[in-house]
């Protein structure tokens, strides 16, 4: 019988995964957007993004009724499409600077999440447009809107990074730091 030989393993990897200041996923948590606004943000004006379908299916109908009621002024941006166009985020910060927001809500899938998390950046105290942020550890400021993800799929896990997914020219993808 000839005997196995066990070779050591390489010495694992160190690294860090701080992506995010806090995940909550429990049911119902969507209604708790009121008073971690309020609360832990101070929020008075807030931008959901999302996409028409998520809209039309009502999926929001029940947090903006308790953002309502807790006297959070919501505006909705629904025009994410699924690989969103440059032309998309550029729209969607737009409509935030000139709604005056100052915290951004992601409630969707990846590209509603993807959008959110862009807008926060480049509609917060950043002089930088989108092009000047692709790739990683390129946005100028650490400093950004507050936001919250309310991812409705499991598919990207987008809510746990900074980085954003966007369709350049016709059909190339670009990434970017927020």
């Amino acid at each position: 019988m000839r005997a196995t030989v066990l070779r050591a393993a390489q010495p694992a990897i160190s690294f860090g995964f701080d992506t995010t200041k806090s995940l909550v996923c429990e049911p119902g948590s969507a209604l708790k957007l009121p008073m971690m606004l309020t609360e832990r943000l101070a929020a008075r004006r807030c931008m959901v993004v999302t996409d028409k379908p998520l809209r039309d299916l009502g999926l929001l109908d029940e947090t903006l009724a308790a953002l309502k009621t807790a006297g959070v002024d919501t505006v909705v941006y629904d025009n994410v499409v699924a690989d969103p166009p440059e032309s998309v985020v550029n729209e969607a910060v737009d409509f935030a600077k000139d709604a005056g927001v100052d915290c951004v809500v992601g409630f969707g899938g990846g590209s509603p999440m993807d959008v959110a998390k862009l807008v926060a950046y480049l509609a917060g105290p950043t002089d930088q447009k989108l092009s000047d942020i692709w790739g990683v550890g390129a946005c100028a400021t650490p400093t950004r809107l507050p936001l919250i993800q309310v991812p409705t799929t499991a598919g990207t896990g987008g809510e746990g990074t900074p980085i954003s997914i966007v369709t350049t020219g016709g059909t190339t993808k670009m990434g970017g730091g927020s």
